[in-house]
């Protein structure tokens, strides 16, 4: 019997946000978990220039405190291209999200386009459900680009024991 692969996932920034300021009981609890897979190999991790760019916007204490956790873990950057930025654009004129969540489009192109299988959010309004999910599968497809999952952390964390993603 083979060896499974390790999944790759993608943390945007509410995940990252949650772990060091936790404003939910459940989420707090959910994150502090995935966290600790990721600390133990479970995962192979990746965040984005997207995802620095947020992290250093975020208030002090909050912003030393997302680094200190990230340096617990061994953690992928992923380099913007023009391909990226291009898939995100492509979800904005699918009507997916709009300019206003064109962030959001870069998390989900930079996990797509980086062949993630799983893009971890605690958005559940714009990124973690079915109609982003349905959209961007459309889009990716389209594009001749791989399948990813979006999904929050406690969703991941229940599908664990079954076949992978």
């Amino acid at each position: 019997m083979g060896k499974r692969k390790t999944p790759k996932i993608y943390l945007d920034t509410s995940v990252l946000g949650v772990l060091v300021a936790p404003n939910k009981r459940n989420h707090e609890l959910n994150t502090h978990h995935l966290w600790n897979r990721c600390k133990d190999g479970k995962y192979k991790v990746f965040i984005s220039g997207t995802v620095v760019d947020e992290i250093e916007d975020a208030p002090e204490p909050i912003k030393t405190q997302i680094w200190q956790a990230i340096n617990t873990i061994d953690i992928n950057i992923l380099e913007k291209s023009e391909d990226v930025e291009h898939l995100a654009n492509e979800y904005i004129k699918q009507g997916i999200l709009t300019n206003k969540q064109f962030d959001d489009c870069m998390h989900i192109a930079y996990a797509a386009f980086y062949k993630c299988d799983v893009l971890v959010t605690w958005n559940m309004r714009h990124l973690a459900n079915d109609k982003t999910n349905d959209g961007v599968k459309t889009v990716n497809l389209k594009n001749g680009i791989g399948l990813i999952k979006i999904m929050s952390p406690a969703i991941l964390l229940n599908r664990e024991n079954s076949k992978w993603p």
